[in-house]
């Protein structure tokens, strides 16, 4: 029995809920991993600061925690965008509109994006912005920035309990 309109598109929404689970679980694995990057980055600058007594060496492990912040405020954005879609999904799924759509047996309702028609139609500098903009607000979140200023408080701290000793 061959598949009509409706079942394909019925699975290719049900691949890409997949798909979308699968991307925000592999930026979750991308995430724990910075953030173990920083913790020993952080660790090693701290602990070869204590050891040398040169509270310059904890000022610049600043540098790399930072990096690794904005490192994660970019995967968190990237996992956001899935998080939107995956959301967007589910409340369709839990609409009239899907219920409608099963038993006419027609997708109509259902907004596919059009990602490839949206690239290039604005200014590059309103674009670029915006991207700033939204890696930007991705790295304060609440469960990005618990991890990256106490970091930044603790080197602070070291250098200037180092500086006031030595």
């Amino acid at each position: 029995m061959d598949k009509d309109e409706f079942e394909y598109r019925f699975e290719i929404l049900k691949l890409e809920m997949d798909h979308l689970q699968a991307a925000i679980a592999k930026y979750d694995d991308i995430i724990f991993k910075i953030r173990g990057w920083a913790v020993a980055a952080f660790s090693a600058f701290v602990i070869v600061s204590l050891h040398t007594k040169q509270p310059i060496l904890s000022l610049v492990a600043i540098l790399p925690i930072c990096s690794f912040w904005l490192m994660e405020a970019m995967q968190k954005n990237f996992q956001h965008r899935f998080i939107r879609r995956k959301a967007r999904i589910e409340n369709y799924l839990q609409s009239k509109n899907f219920s409608k759509a099963i038993s006419e047996r027609v997708f109509d309702q259902f907004e596919i994006p059009d990602m490839s028609n949206r690239i290039g139609r604005r200014k590059k500098d309103t674009v670029q912005r915006k991207k700033e903009t939204s890696i930007y607000r991705s790295g304060w979140y609440f469960n990005v920035r618990i991890i990256y200023l106490p970091l930044i408080s603790v080197c602070a701290a070291v250098s200037v309990i180092l500086y006031s000793i030595f």
